[in-house]
């Protein structure tokens, strides 16, 4: 299986993550040392109704912004920008 072993969470966010990057992104990614790490963005493209690529699309940028919301949020608490 030349796509994703297992249907592990982080797998399925690999196969995700090569759906929702911009072509050009994954081409350069294939192209580095560690390209064994991603799924395979042109095959996934091939083999994917479109309906399927836009939920992906949406649920990663939604987990990436959400992970980062948490972070940014967990920062400022930390750093304490309230006027108390």
């Amino acid at each position: 299986m030349d796509v994703l072993i297992g249907f592990s969470g982080w797998g399925i966010i690999n196969v995700v993550q090569s759906l929702a990057f911009p072509r050009s992104w994954s081409k350069k990614l294939e192209a580095s040392s560690l390209s064994f790490m991603r799924a395979n963005a042109q095959l996934l493209l091939e083999n994917t109704a479109k309906l399927d690529c836009l939920l992906g699309l949406f649920f990663y940028w939604l987990l990436m912004l959400s992970g980062l919301s948490c972070a940014l949020l967990v920062l400022i608490n930390t750093i304490d920008f309230s006027s108390e």
